[in-house]
């Protein structure tokens, strides 16, 4: 009897540890996350961006040299599902022509009532994970 009650503990101990990690990535601070944009914080700018890409390798296709241009839709899907007080639309992929190339994601929040608008540029590697390199001020309107 006793160790029946001691795999049952196990059993259910393991469940619930298990049931604890299905979330794929935590959720972003997206209040900081949003301020962070204002006021050009790229610690945290980056911090939430290498959370949302930390599993987003490249896959090459024939009509993708670079590999992640489903995994920057893919970010831009997280960005918007997960922080809903930020909204993130793709400038462009691969557009920026150094190497490897970088692409680029507007990121528009409020602040006292006014659109703030930023870019932030993403390292788009064949051979590594998205990376966050900086943020800057959009100024195409």
């Amino acid at each position: 009897m006793k160790t029946k009650n001691l795999i049952l503990f196990f059993t259910i101990t393991l469940m619930f540890i298990s049931c604890c990690k299905d979330e794929e990535h935590e959720s972003p601070d997206c209040a900081s996350f949003a301020e962070a944009l204002v006021y050009f914080r790229t610690d945290s700018i980056k911090k939430v961006i290498d959370e949302l890409t930390m599993d987003l390798h490249p896959e090459k296709k024939e009509n993708d040299q670079w590999g992640h241009q489903e995994n920057v839709e893919l970010l831009i899907k997280r960005l918007n599902a997960k922080c809903t007080n930020v909204t993130a639309v793709l400038w462009c992929y691969a557009c920026i022509m150094t190497y490897p190339p970088q692409s680029e994601i507007i990121l528009s929040t409020d602040s006292s009532g006014f659109e703030i608008k930023r870019v932030i540029d993403i390292l788009t590697p064949d051979d590594d994970v998205l990376k966050y390199l900086s943020v800057h001020e959009y100024h195409w309107d």
